[in-house]
């Protein structure tokens, strides 16, 4: 059993710091002895910024035996987002945890050119230090770009996403139209749900914000004519002339059934244990789903 030296003061940030590296070089170690006695690996990277517009560069990796798991976090300046320097960075850090090259698999990124450039990309480099290696664009981020601009030649479902984004910002950002909003759902005996944004790198977002629309629709309408009775808000007014004509209604309903196979699609190609032919198979059956939607409607619109 251990016991604490009250000369020691554990409690102090330095003291908590220390325990955290310990525990991390630990969990490191074990991670490191698994891909070894794996022999092969995958590596899955990509790169970020945060909060701080810090460019940084993310590793996971995948062994035979176990989930895909953390290994590395490492900061790139401005100037290192090159193929090149990208690449080197990966062998630096494999080489750093005494890992080789020749034993990954395969590589996973998105589909950015400097990550896939049949002539320069990263996995184009990689591959000239490991033949064998595969290069996989991640599944779930191939539907998520497939999906986000599959509407873009339609101006209609463009000016749909727009206004779904107004909607959310109209109560998100007023307390005052929120409470209205509150009051008129126990009205209506519904439940408190709020309104939702879209983002383009979430890739389902737009499910949730779609169906938050069809629970508030009755509220949502009565909120607005509300709003312009009263004061005469030429952004309600906008929002009740654009949502009260049938498009909309159609739309968001067909939307939802839409989305609904492709967010069931979206979920099982971020699973762990998802295999090639697994993911073939549940393409095959979402494109069914959807060709049967041109004939018949689904449950949403029906």
């Amino acid at each position: 059993m251990m016991r604490a030296d009250k000369s020691l003061p554990y409690e102090h940030h330095e003291s908590v710091r220390d325990m955290q590296d310990a525990i991390i070089e630990v969990v490191r170690r074990q991670l490191i002895d698994d891909i070894r006695q794996s022999g092969v690996f995958s590596v899955m990277c990509d790169e970020s910024t945060d909060v701080s517009t810090e460019k940084t560069f993310i590793f996971y990796v995948r062994t035979p035996r176990a989930d895909a798991k953390f290994l590395e976090v490492t900061e790139l300046n401005g100037d290192e987002c090159t193929a090149t320097n990208l690449c080197a960075t990966i062998i630096r850090v494999l080489e750093m945890r005494n890992l080789s090259v020749d034993n990954i698999a395969c590589i996973t990124t998105d589909g950015a050119s400097v990550m896939t450039g049949v002539r320069g990309g990263v996995t184009t480099l990689m591959k000239e230090r490991n033949g064998l290696m595969l290069s996989v664009h991640c599944i779930a981020h191939r539907l998520a770009l497939a999906s986000g601009q599959a509407a873009n030649s339609n101006k209609y479902l463009q000016q749909y996403q727009a206004m779904i984004n107004t909607v959310y910002k109209y109560y998100h950002y007023s307390p005052k139209h929120q409470a209205k909003m509150n009051k008129i759902q126990q009205v209506y005996e519904m439940a408190e749900r709020k309104f939702k944004q879209t983002f383009p790198t979430r890739w389902l977002s737009f499910e949730g914000a779609v169906e938050a629309i069809i629970e508030n629709y009755a509220a949502l309408v009565a909120c607005m004519e509300m709003d312009v009775a009263e004061c005469g808000d030429p952004v309600a007014s906008g929002i009740l002339r654009f949502i009260s004509d049938y498009r909309f209604l159609y739309s968001t309903h067909a939307m939802m059934d839409v989305i609904t196979e492709l967010g069931i699609l979206s979920r099982n190609f971020q699973r762990r244990d998802l295999t090639v032919s697994e993911q073939s198979s549940q393409l095959s059956a979402a494109i069914c789903a959807l060709k049967a939607m041109r004939t018949s409607p689904g449950p949403s619109l029906s």
